[in-house]
């Protein structure tokens, strides 16, 4: 599975980094569904899983 995440590009939403929101929308962070992520920089997969920790921590 890594080498195929591998392959993928990195998400476009990092393409500029500190840009902001164009409009709000509300987030349903009901579940993580863990099968389609993007690819991910490797900040940003040391903060997912920081996240999905905390969610596990949480029940």
């Amino acid at each position: 599975m890594a080498a195929s995440r591998a392959a993928r590009p990195v998400s476009v939403h990092l393409a500029l980094p500190g840009q902001l929101e164009l409009f709000h929308l509300a987030r349903d962070w009901n579940r993580l569904d863990e099968r389609r992520l993007p690819a991910l920089t490797p900040v940003a997969k040391k903060v997912l899983d920081g996240f999905v920790t905390h969610i596990r921590a949480r029940g």
